[in-house]
């Protein structure tokens, strides 16, 4: 036992004794006075380091296979759903002078959200069933600045989740909104009933103006053919530079001539690497950029607007 404290001898024989007698494997803790090393009876330190570079090897390559998978895309029709009857239930969305009820967020969260306590799980859930705060500030924008604009427009809220982009839309005369998100639940627990929840108080608002999509933003710009849009609106989309280029692809596919993207998101993505500037400059050469409104305050949010060059 050189090389190790006295007292590292003492918690050794305790782990032992905790441990107990029936198990055949057991796993120590071993305190050096520089570090603490894992050591495992019953394999030779070879055989460890052998396996553990192999179980690293499976990982990289487990974690290459996933990255390559896409969730197809999928419609979902909205037969059989109904507003929700429990006004307990739901909460006001107010942009403007439009108030729009919505169920509460907090009482639909999906089942994978919920066990992982997270508000996103990138390439599981990708936080549909929770408002961010850029959301709140293109709808507050579009109220503001696109009452005229709208009217007769065919529109796509990009990563839709509560829909309140397409649904602020539609309140403000678009002929015809298509809502998207990565998570089908999203769609049939939150965006449906919220539509035909505002369907009900206001004609503006109607299920037969919609078309719901799920899945990756990749193969919703193959499935979805030589379908393009007037207005594209998306909020807090860009937070993994992993899936910018998707985006950016969708918007050349997808953007009609003439037509623009509204882009809210945070200036910066702290902790991920995402943000605005990075985005702009993937763009470079594809599409024009600009900057139409900032919030400075706290942490910096920005719309951008992004039109065909």
């Amino acid at each position: 036992m050189s090389g190790f404290t006295q007292t590292s001898c003492v918690e050794l024989q305790m782990s032992q004794k905790a441990v107990g007698r029936s198990s055949k494997t057991r796993v120590f803790c071993l305190h050096s006075t520089s570090k603490t090393i894992m050591f495992q009876f019953n394999f030779k330190v070879e055989e460890q380091a052998k396996e553990d570079h192999k179980d690293e090897d499976e990982v990289k390559k487990e974690s290459a296979k996933e990255a390559a998978q896409v969730v197809a895309c999928e419609e979902v029709f909205p037969e059989g759903f109904s507003a929700e009857e429990d006004t307990s239930a739901c909460t006001l969305f107010i942009s403007g002078d439009l108030e729009i009820p919505i169920l509460d967020p907090v009482k639909v969260r999906n089942e994978s959200a919920e066990e992982t306590h997270s508000d996103l799980i990138p390439g599981v859930y990708e936080g549909g069933f929770k408002v961010w705060e850029c959301t709140q500030d293109l709808a507050d924008y579009l109220v503001e600045n696109l009452k005229g604009e709208l009217s007769g427009k065919e529109v796509l809220d990009l990563g839709c989740g509560a829909g309140l982009l397409g649904i602020v839309a539609l309140k403000l005369g678009a002929a015809k909104c298509h809502f998207q998100d990565y998570n089908k639940d999203v769609l049939q627990k939150f965006t449906i009933p919220n539509i035909l929840l505002n369907a009900e108080a206001d004609g503006e608002v109607s299920i037969g103006k919609c078309q719901f999509y799920s899945g990756d933003w990749g193969s919703f710009t193959e499935a979805t053919g030589d379908r393009k849009f007037d207005v594209i609106l998306t909020s807090e989309t860009i937070y993994n530079p992993e899936n910018n280029q998707k985006v950016i692809d969708l918007f050349v596919g997808k953007l009609r001539r003439g037509g623009k993207v509204l882009l809210a998101a945070k200036t910066y993505y702290f902790g991920v690497g995402g943000g605005l500037r990075q985005f702009e400059g993937m763009t470079k050469g594809r599409m024009a950029c600009a900057s139409v409104w900032r919030n400075c305050e706290g942490v910096s949010r920005e719309i951008i607007k992004i039109e065909h060059m």
